[in-house]
């Protein structure tokens, strides 16, 4: 576990001074790397299926996730994203790089 890791996504498709977007993409049943946001986010959801949010004390948060379903969080607590589902689950993050934007 590294908590550390600011990687919270699979991939960056786009980036400047306000914004950071990721494709987050996992296979069935696979997990994210353990990451912690260091900016507010919001993410969408682009490939449906169910997931759970996973925190280093143990702690689930169950999803069953929608295509458009999207969220806005700020919080940093160290966790990961797990895929329950039979197929590849996809979504979009977008981190909120200034403050003031």
């Amino acid at each position: 576990m590294d908590p550390a890791n600011d990687q919270v996504g699979t991939e960056v498709v786009f980036e400047d001074e306000n914004l950071r977007v990721w494709i987050l993409d996992l296979p069935p049943q696979a997990s994210s790397p353990w990451h912690t946001h260091r900016a507010p986010y919001r993410y969408v959801v682009t490939r449906a299926g169910p997931v759970a949010t996973e925190y280093q004390d143990g702690r689930l948060e169950y999803q069953d996730d929608k295509v458009g379903d999207s969220c806005r969080r700020s919080d940093n607590e160290p966790h990961r994203l797990v895929n329950l589902g039979d197929s590849v689950y996809q979504n979009v993050i977008v981190e909120f790089l200034d403050p003031h934007g």
